[in-house]
């Protein structure tokens, strides 16, 4: 008699891309193509950037991530301040 001992499920690790600098939609088709079906993005104000840059994650470059159990947070530049935002409400 064979018995099989399952792990469970395992999740597809990925090397984290270089996203700093990128543009948001860029960075999108990238994680994409590694396999990444959610991204989180957070609308960070910046003057030093143009709108629509990644200028952070939750990740560097070359980090080894689990696509099942790491959530992907992006810091897109945007130029509404907080208090504009607050404004527009």
């Amino acid at each position: 008699m064979l018995i099989y001992i399952s792990r469970g499920m395992m999740s597809q690790k990925i090397k984290f891309p270089d996203v700093y600098g990128k543009s948001v939609d860029e960075v999108k088709k990238m994680l994409e193509d590694l396999g990444v079906t959610t991204v989180m993005i957070s609308d960070t104000y910046s003057e030093e950037y143009p709108e629509g840059i990644v200028i952070g994650s939750n990740f560097s470059a070359n980090d080894i991530i689990e696509l099942d159990i790491d959530r992907i947070i992006l810091y897109v530049s945007s130029k509404n301040s907080v208090q504009d935002q607050a404004a527009d409400s």
